[in-house]
């Protein structure tokens, strides 16, 4: 059966044209095939470099399905539950504590449903990407506060993803970026997806932009793998 995209590509194009991003992308796939593929803009406004179908984009929070599945796929081993404490798994994070003395303790499912009652989504969150494995378990030994008890509430948690990710570290005995692609990128053959900018060749990548007050685009910096990597591919 023939699709045609058309009606898809005009919406990209107003939406590009609008200048609400340097550069806007299409591709559908099917049957492991790109099926339809366009572009508009530039992926790099220095170079003026064009979409390409290989090109890499980052995909921030779209890669919490990885974390999701990390955590599953540990589950259906046999190596987790999904309503233990994270403090069972992270026996130092002291400081995952409800808002009351008799709050239930964060499970490892309140923070895969987004229901631990953690601080809500922080738009500079991803920047913390580098931090340490020894400063972030330093952070979760002091008291980390909580909107709400845990499984009472949604509120969208960045921190609730990191702690994920260092649940599968500790279970796992390996960094998570190393986990997820051994356990589940390269099994699906996603050879073209990368928790670190620095594999990928540079005349490949996308740079990432933000606004500025006047109109301009400003570059923004690729972070590398680190305890907050779970967030999201950055």
């Amino acid at each position: 059966m023939q699709l045609d995209f058309s009606v898809v590509d005009d919406i990209a194009k107003q939406f590009h044209d609008r200048r609400r991003a340097p550069a806007l992308q299409i591709a559908v796939l099917a049957d492991g095939e790109v099926a339809y593929f366009s572009g508009h803009g530039v992926t790099d406004c220095a170079t003026g470099a064009a979409p390409t179908v290989d090109r890499f984009f980052r995909i921030a929070s779209m890669s919490k399905s990885f974390t999701a599945a990390a955590i599953l796929q540990l589950r259906d081993r046999g190596l987790l539950c999904l309503d233990t404490a994270v403090t069972d798994y992270l026996p130092w994070a002291q400081g995952l504590a409800g808002p009351t003395a008799d709050s239930p303790k964060i499970t490892v499912r309140h923070c895969l449903t987004m229901s631990s009652g953690l601080p809500g989504d922080d738009p500079w969150a991803d920047r913390q990407e580098e931090m340490t494995q020894s400063d972030f378990d330093a952070l979760l030994r002091r008291p980390v506060s909580s909107a709400y008890a845990p499984g009472t509430a949604f509120a969208y948690s960045n921190l609730g993803y990191a702690i994920l990710g260092r649940v599968v570290e500790a279970i796992a005995g390996r960094p998570f970026v190393e986990h997820v692609a051994s356990e589940l990128l390269r099994p699906l053959g996603l050879n073209d997806t990368a928790y670190d900018y620095r594999s990928v060749p540079s005349e490949r990548l996308a740079q990432g932009y933000r606004p500025t007050p006047s109109g301009e685009w400003e570059p923004q910096t690729f972070t590398a793998p680190g305890s907050f990597s779970a967030i999201g591919v950055c």
